[in-house]
C-alpha cells in the first residue's frame, strides 16, 4: 500500500523536486545570463516531462484511495490533473517569449509555476478538507509571488498586495469553517462528513455557519460574483 501511495504521489513529488532545484539554481546564479535562463527553462521542461510520465492512466474504473484515504485517484482526478499540468506548461512556454521578462532571471519564476502545478494536482486528488486547505495554500502562496514578480512595475506590486490580502482573508475563513465542521462531526474527510451529517442535524445552525464560511472563502479564491466585486471595492 505504501508503494502504491508513493507511485500515485510521484507527479507531485517530481514537480516539487525540480522546483527546489530551480530555486537552488536561482540562488547560485548572480546574473541573468543566457546559459542560466536556458538551464532553467530545460529544467522546467524536465519537471513537466517527469510529471507527465508518472501521471499514468488509472487501471480500472474504481477510485483508488491513498494517503490514509485523504487522497483519492479516479477518472476525474486524472482528467483535472492533466488539465492543470498542460495549462501551467503553456503558461511557462508563453512566459519565455514575454517581453516583460526580458533580461530577468526566471529560474525562481519557473519553480513557483511548478509548485502551483503540484498544488493543482494535489487538490484534484483531495478527499479531505485538510488536504484541500494545504493544496489551496500551495497554489496561493506561489501565486502571490508570481503576481508581484515584475517588481519594477507598480501594477504588479499593487496586484500582489491585493492578492495577498484577499488570499489571507479567505484562507482564514476557510480554516474557521473547517474547524467548525470538525468540531461538529469529528472528521474532515469528505466521505466521513457525508456519513456523519444525518446524525448531527440537531446542530443545523452551526453547520450552516460553517458552510457559509467555506463558500465565502471559495468565492473569494475563485473570484466568484459578488465576492470579486466586494474584494475590488474593499481594496
Amino acid at each position: 500500500m505504501m508503494n502504491e501511495s508513493l507511485k500515485l504521489l510521484l507527479p507531485i513529488l517530481s514537480l516539487s523536486a525540480v522546483a527546489f532545484i530551480l530555486l537552488g539554481l536561482d540562488a547560485a546564479s548572480r546574473e541573468s545570463t543566457a546559459s542560466v535562463r536556458r538551464a532553467g527553462f530545460w529544467l522546467t521542461l524536465l519537471g513537466f516531462a517527469m510529471a507527465a510520465f508518472f501521471l499514468a492512466p488509472q487501471n480500472g474504473n474504481a477510485p483508488i484511495p491513498f494517503g490514509r484515504q485523504m487522497l483519492v485517484w479516479d477518472g476525474l482526478s486524472y482528467f483535472l490533473s492533466w488539465v492543470a499540468l498542460l495549462t501551467v506548461f503553456f503558461v511557462a512556454l508563453l512566459s519565455v517569449q514575454d517581453k516583460e521578462f526580458a533580461g530577468m532571471r526566471l529560474s525562481a519564476y519557473f519553480a513557483l509555476l511548478l509548485l502551483s502545478a503540484a498544488g493543482l494536482i494535489l487538490i484534484a486528488c483531495a478527499n479531505d478538507f485538510l488536504v484541500i486547505f494545504l493544496a489551496i495554500e500551495l497554489i496561493g502562496v506561489p501565486g502571490f509571488i508570481l503576481t508581484g514578480y515584475l517588481r519594477h512595475q507598480e501594477r504588479s506590486n499593487e496586484g500582489a498586495i491585493k492578492f495577498f490580502l484577499i488570499g489571507a482573508f479567505s484562507s482564514a475563513m476557510l480554516a474557521y469553517g473547517i474547524s467548525l465542521l470538525y468540531g461538529i462531526t469529528g472528521t474532515t474527510s469528505l466521505v466521513h462528513l457525508h456519513e456523519a451529517l444525518p446524525s448531527v442535524q440537531d446542530k443545523g445552525p452551526l453547520l450552516i455557519l460553517a458552510m457559509i464560511f467555506i463558500i465565502i472563502s471559495f468565492g473569494f479564491k475563485i473570484a466568484l460574483v459578488p465576492f470579486s466585486y466586494v474584494g475590488a471595492r474593499c481594496l
